[in-house]
């Protein structure tokens, strides 16, 4: 769930890595190279979880009202949606676990700045269930990050956002990281989103968007303080970071 500075970003971004918008009608663009680490082997069920869903799916969209077929390989649901459906799948005793803390209520899913209070709160060793990521460097794929609610007034309204790592981080340069990343989303991660070109990502917002929208893969660009802890996002590699809480953690069971 982008703010609206985040979006209004995305349109340079586009401009920037030379994508021309796709016409009424026209076929999605093929999809282009995404800034990533070189893959990585990865025993997290979560990440198994989302992957093979991703790999799989026939159908998914951007939408509050989550419903999920596995068999019929449908996934319409928003950010958190997707992050407590597949925390659920891969690990449902840490999902159940973060649920009882933030006491969310049976057929609702928590809000990010819960799943960010949660993961703020964990002991510096963790838990049987949960080990917190304090460092970008650190993340792995299946991991959970959690964008969280900004309260100042006089940064433009955003609600936080909740995303899978899909990836190793890659350090730039320019000492940020470009990280790969899972989650459902109707605003892409830059010209090569999967959401672009993947004809089964509907369009949450025809006649406005002219992309797809639910689940897919991105890649974002991460940047740290001096003891490598997240402080920016980009929502997509290459554009204006804005500043707001980032928590990360890996479930554990």
């Amino acid at each position: 769930m982008p703010s609206r500075r985040l979006a209004a970003l995305l349109p340079l971004a586009v401009a920037a890595l030379s994508l021309a918008p796709a016409t009424a009608g026209a076929a999605r663009p093929t999809p282009g190279p995404q800034v990533q680490a070189p893959p990585s082997p990865s025993s997290s069920p979560v990440f198994a979880a989302v992957s093979s869903a991703f790999r799989t799916m026939s159908r998914t969209k951007y939408q509050h009202q989550d419903l999920e077929n596995a068999t019929a390989g449908t996934y319409y649901f928003d950010c958190v949606g997707l992050a407590n459906y597949f925390l659920g799948l891969g690990a449902p005793r840490a999902n159940a676990a973060l649920r009882a803390a933030e006491h969310v209520r049976a057929n609702y899913v928590p809000r990010p700045d819960q799943m960010g209070a949660y993961l703020r709160g964990l002991p510096a060793a963790g838990t049987s269930l949960w080990k917190p990521v304090r460092t970008v460097a650190a993340i792995a794929p299946g991991d959970l990050i959690v964008m969280d609610a900004i309260t100042n007034p006089d940064t433009p309204a955003f609600v936080g956002h909740a995303l899978i790592a899909a990836s190793a981080p890659l350090l730039l340069s320019n000492g940020s990281y470009a990280l790969q990343v899972f989650d459902s989303t109707g605003t892409p991660h830059g010209a090569a989103d999967s959401r672009r070109w993947d004809p089964r990502a509907v369009n949450d917002r025809p006649g406005v968007h002219q992309w797809g929208s639910g689940l897919g893969m991105g890649t974002i660009q991460l940047w740290v303080d001096g003891a490598g802890r997240p402080q920016r996002i980009s929502w997509v590699v290459g554009i204006a970071a804005v500043a707001t809480p980032i928590e990360i953690g890996r479930a554990l069971g």
